[in-house]
């Protein structure tokens, strides 16, 4: 996996604090469609499979199941 700059990093936003255990088992495109509406679950999904969206700093699947003290940034 390729190692991001400090700029690429910077340019990732973090929404929110940690995955709390009541979101553990979501699916990673459900649980940003429902909380953070500024996009739709679809416009999630593309984001998710393009890249912009980071879980721990890494590329996920949108049907990744979150996990308790997950960390989501999105570019």
């Amino acid at each position: 996996m390729m190692q991001m700059t400090s700029q690429q990093e910077a340019d990732y936003r973090y929404l929110g604090k940690a995955i709390h255990m009541d979101h553990a088992g979501e699916r990673l495109d459900a649980y940003l469609g429902h909380y953070f509406l500024f996009h739709s679950r679809i416009k999630w999904t593309d984001l998710i499979k393009k890249g912009a969206v980071l879980v721990n700093q890494r590329p996920k699947k949108p049907a990744y199941r979150l996990q308790e003290k997950d960390v989501i940034s999105y570019y």
